[in-house]
């Protein structure tokens, strides 16, 4: 997802926007990072490129009748800017430059779209500003997180709410004034207090402003799951808020580890009614009153870094998805999966190089339309990537053998290619940490290289493959699809679930 917008090929669009509306899809959700498409804040730049794509995926989408869905402001891009999305939403609150560059985004983007146009929506995540607001103080020294409260305008908030020895007596506070008063970290008791500020100064506000920068209406993905912290001998939960926004819609999401301790393997009963909890557990917060959308229905979980989230085998998901038809029918507008199709946790820029050699360095490289072309002493590189132990290439065949040299910069492999090899995939001896280059460096021979990864895993949410093969489950959700709206194809697929 981080470098989707670098990345994709377009060539593969109308292809694959076609098989998403044969497997019974009627919209599509794409993630448009504030940095990537605006990488300049003062004064405001556009990526021309980066526009370009966007124009066109929207234009595919229409030809073959697909909806359009744009998360606006997606945090984790890895483009080159002078801001990170990550370090404008720390500032956003307080820099007037920024929120003049935020609300033009918005309309950068809806002039793409058309402000006339019926088949699009547009919404927000509380995650992208969660991170680097509320939790970014986590590993901060206390000296960093006394300039942060007072950049942000925490330190100001809560010196209108409270006395000083008021706020020491009810939160423990241990600083001596509110000029040495720190964010607090998710093991303080004070966090309930920058929630409540996230809430209020920063959320609430920032959803209208976006809301006054678009013709279109604005719906925001709200925080469903509380936030559990807890210090020496208590323990507490902040639940997010519900917003006066006037939106037409709320989106909600789900995964099975909200309200479910340990890595627990669920049966399709108890994912259905734990589906049931989460809608029930939001309705307090629906001030509209209205069905939702679940913008992120995710009932495989394959992630490494959440090894305590709870599962739903694959043999289960057809009888849980039969259970949620008459409840997704009464409570929700729609919804979306993360992730049709299986993909690579990749920090490669521009790894298929349709953007020439932006992001790359190198010796002795001749571009050949959308291929780079290695000789004998050519070197290939990517620096400032944290060393990932799987590297993907893709490659055009070329008589006689090619030797290459692959390093993550703490290890080096070497690999023979011959004229048959199309694609290479190399792991890593050892898992590695710090920062490192990746390095491709050509010892003998030649290659044409179409595409590079550099990866951790690979993410799944259980209906197509890597290569796009349809997995097992893929009839079920063709079926689920055209039960909630009987115009969508139910495509057959040749996998079939075991017995």
């Amino acid at each position: 997802m981080g470098n989707f917008w670098n990345t994709f090929e377009c060539g593969r669009v109308p292809d694959d926007f076609k098989q998403i509306r044969a497997d019974g899809f009627n919209a599509i959700i794409l993630i448009v990072p504030w940095a990537h498409l605006q990488p300049h804040t003062q004064p405001i730049e556009y990526d021309q490129t980066i526009l370009g794509r966007l124009s066109y995926l929207i234009a595919q989408a229409r030809t073959v009748g697909l909806r359009i869905m744009l998360r606006l402001g997606y945090l984790w891009e890895n483009a080159p800017a002078d801001m990170t999305t990550y370090r404008r939403y720390q500032r956003l609150l307080t820099d007037p430059q920024l929120q003049l560059a935020w609300q033009d985004y918005l309309a950068k983007v809806e002039s793409v779209v058309g402000e006339d146009a019926q088949d699009c929506n547009f919404f927000l995540s509380w995650e992208d500003a969660y991170w680097p607001v509320l939790r970014h103080p986590e590993n901060l020294r206390p000296e960093a997180r006394i300039k942060y409260a007072q950049d942000i305008g925490l330190t100001a908030y809560i010196k209108k709410r409270f006395a000083f020895e008021q706020l020491q007596a009810l939160y423990d506070v241990t600083a001596d004034s509110y000029d040495t008063l720190p964010a607090p970290t998710s093991r303080e008791k004070l966090f309930a207090e920058f929630a409540l500020f996230f809430d209020r100064e920063y959320i609430e506000p920032w959803i209208l402003a976006s809301k006054n920068a678009l013709v279109h209406d604005i719906w925001y993905e709200h925080r469903i799951d509380p936030d559990v912290f807890y210090g020496d001998g208590w323990q507490d939960s902040v639940e997010y808020g519900s917003y006066k926004t006037g939106s037409s819609c709320d989106v909600i999401y789900y995964h099975p580890k909200i309200g479910v301790s340990g890595a627990k393997p669920l049966s399709a009963d108890e994912a259905a009614k734990h589906m049931q909890r989460v809608l029930n557990g939001f309705r307090p917060f629906n001030i509209h009153k209205k069905p939702v959308f679940l913008d992120q229905f995710n009932f495989k979980i394959n992630n490494p870094k959440h090894p305590d989230f709870a599962r739903l085998a694959d043999e289960h998901v057809p009888r849980l998805l039969e259970q949620l038809v008459p409840l997704f029918k009464k409570n929700l507008i729609g919804y979306g999966v993360w992730g049709y199709r299986d993909w690579r946790d990749d920090k490669i820029f521009n790894g298929a190089f349709e953007l020439g050699l932006a992001g790359w360095e190198g010796t002795q490289l001749i571009m050949e339309g959308d291929t780079v072309l290695l000789t004998a002493g050519s070197e290939l590189k990517q620096a400032n990537l944290p060393p990932m132990p799987f590297v993907y290439i893709e490659c055009l065949p070329l008589p006689g053998e090619t030797v290459l040299s692959i390093s993550n910069g703490v290890c080096t492999e070497q690999q023979t290619v011959t004229a048959d090899t199309c694609e290479i995939i190399l792991t890593f001896a050892q898992n590695n940490t710090g920062k490192g280059p990746l390095h491709i460096n050509c010892l003998q021979g030649t290659l044409s290289i179409r595409k590079v990864a550099y990866y951790s895993h690979i993410y799944s949410n259980g209906m197509r493959d890597i290569n796009g093969a349809a997995s097992p489950i893929l009839n079920a959700i063709a079926r689920f699809n055209h039960s909630l709206a009987p115009n969508l194809p139910t495509a057959t697929h040749q996998a079939a679930l075991p017995a």
